[in-house]
């Protein structure tokens, strides 16, 4: 505070020197003699500066405004969001239940609380039990499988080791090798449908640079979890059975690998603390409030909902953002600024001066008694609708979407010794967990925290680092390029392959199958050489040319 009045002061002397000088060169300079020593003249100095000082101080406020602004633009709320929390769990089917579809409407409980999760993978649970495992030899097992129902179906059954001291694994009936998604192969995890590629995609389209989510909680939950990728039983298995003989073979384990009952978990569920909620939106209604949770990301709606002229914007905002003692405070200090700066209206045409200035504040006070008891508007994430200009804005209404989290607000109640339990089809005295549970974080707020992530998110936004980020960057590239949508995509895989030529490296493979569709022939067919050759490269330098990549792009016949 002192130096505030310090630098007013040298500035008060700066500026009657200033007039001093420029008065002492006019013609009758002799009526100026002694007017530095009029107290009045120097008041009258000392309040010019202090106006300026003012000036000054509104100026580097609102250059403050700007740069937060700037700041909260630059990082998307997709980059700051909650993050859930995760529990693995073991489940059984109950006796007269074959079989199960485990997908996102399935909703587990945490205990007695009201808190509930649901499963990030979309699996099959199949009413199966260990009879016995018996060793083989030094590397494989049996396992012997039995049901008391015949079943016929082995797609997207789901299994987890717990023993974690081997490399890889590989799982054979009849001789014949299954497919399995292992924990690794991120690009084809079976996510289901709230965490799918198609709501990955929908958010990058509405919310400036979603993240995709799904890939880090199952890296950070980490546990060896495998799932079968759609087969036919009847390929391994002639009839309905109820009883299947699977042999275990493990590479890179020692000579004392356990691997027994206690070591194998069937129907294994990732769940994620994550529940559905839905907010309409429309001309009359264009803002919702996210209050039950906190907001982890939008749900792609259906085909026949989708407004392609609407977009729906996720911004967190502060109090005063929408707040409308902020909005008349500030139409009140422009009101104020006439009183001061008077003359600077008067080159208007037709201004009524005082009369003008009447009205408005008379307005501003009918304004105020309106709603100086009215419910303040709350800081929060909100919902927006954005239209397109020359868009009809009658009678839009878009049903949005999204999922919500408790956030840390679990992790009270959440440890290895939580029960859960669901609804129906499972037994919720058999189901358990089998690896410790990772807690939930609530958004990040804190100014340090926000300003880290801004300088990691501008120097990683653009990287391509796993399988699974090539899978979705091709997807991206694709539909937004040329029109080629995920479902005349029929499958991407990506390899790493040793290359065969005089300096020998490993490449990175990645085979784009595509669907045999007329409109595939007719405008892409064509250009896929030039395609291929585009994404190469635009995956190496987002890679860091640390491997060589390869893009094969096929249409199937």
């Amino acid at each position: 505070m002192n130096q505030k009045i310090f630098e007013t002061q040298q500035r008060a002397d700066e500026l009657l020197r200033e007039a001093l000088a420029i008065w002492r060169k006019s013609v009758q300079n002799d009526f100026l003699e002694g007017i530095e020593d009029d107290p009045i003249f120097s008041l009258l100095m000392l309040a010019t500066a202090y106006q300026e000082n003012r000036f000054d101080s509104e100026l580097e406020h609102l250059k403050t405004e700007v740069l937060d602004e700037y700041v909260q633009t630059l990082l998307p709320y997709g980059m700051k969001h909650a993050i859930p929390a995760t529990a693995v769990v073991e489940t059984a089917l109950q006796e007269d239940v074959a079989q199960l579809k485990v997908d996102a409407d399935m909703v587990f409980t945490m205990g007695d609380t009201a808190i509930t999760f649901m499963p990030l993978l979309k699996t099959r649970a199949v009413n199966l039990s260990v009879a016995s495992i018996i060793r083989m030899d030094g590397k494989r097992w049996k396992v012997m499988l039995k049901s008391n129902h015949p079943f016929t179906e082995l797609s997207g059954f789901s299994f987890a080791i717990k023993n974690v001291s081997y490399h890889s694994v590989t799982v054979s009936l009849k001789g014949k090798q299954l497919s399995l998604v292992k924990p690794w192969q991120y690009a084809d995890l079976p996510l289901n449908d709230y965490f799918s590629v198609d709501s990955m995609l929908y958010n990058r389209q509405q919310v400036f640079n979603a993240s995709s989510m799904a890939f880090d909680l199952f890296a950070r939950q980490n546990v060896r979890l495998y799932c079968i990728h759609p087969c036919k039983l009847t390929d391994y298995v002639k009839e309905e059975t109820r009883q299947l003989d699977l042999v275990f073979e493990f590479s890179g384990i020692s000579d004392d690998f356990m691997f027994g009952k206690q070591q194998l978990a069937l129907n294994t569920v990732l769940l994620v603390n994550a529940r559905l909620d839905s907010a309409t939106l429309s001309t009359q209604n264009p803002i919702y409030r996210v209050e039950n949770g906190q907001l982890l990301h939008l749900i792609r709606p259906q085909e026949e909902e989708l407004f392609r002229e609407v977009q729906v914007n996720v911004r967190k905002v502060a109090a005063d953002r929408f707040n409308a003692y902020g909005l008349l405070k500030l139409l009140r200090y422009l009101i104020d600024k006439y009183d001061t700066d008077y003359y600077a209206f008067q080159h208007i045409k037709g201004w009524k001066g005082d009369a003008t200035m009447a009205g408005l504040r008379n307005s501003w006070q009918h304004i105020w008694e309106k709603v100086k008891d009215g419910e303040n508007v709350q800081s929060g994430v909100y919902l927006m609708l954005q239209q397109r200009q020359g868009v009809n804005k009658e009678n839009i209404s878009l049903k949005t979407s999204f999922l919500t989290t408790d956030g840390s607000k679990v992790n009270e109640s959440l440890n290895i010794n939580t029960a859960f339990g669901t609804a129906y089809g499972f037994d919720n005295a058999q189901i358990r967990q089998i690896a410790p549970p990772l807690g939930g974080c609530d958004e990040v707020g804190e100014n340090d925290a926000v300003e880290n992530l801004t300088r990691y998110y501008v120097t990683t936004q653009d990287r391509i680092v796993t399988p699974a980020d090539i899978k979705m960057f091709c997807i991206n590239e694709l539909s937004t390029r040329y029109g080629i949508g995920k479902n005349l995509v029929n499958d991407i895989r990506i390899d790493r392959r040793l290359r065969r030529t005089p300096h020998c490296c490993y490449e990175i493979v990645v085979d784009i199958h595509l669907a045999d569709n007329p409109f595939v022939n007719r405008s892409f067919a064509s250009r896929i050489p030039q395609v291929e050759v585009l994404l190469c490269k635009m995956i190496e330098v987002r890679s860091a040319n640390i491997y060589p990549v390869q893009i094969n792009i096929l249409i199937d016949k």
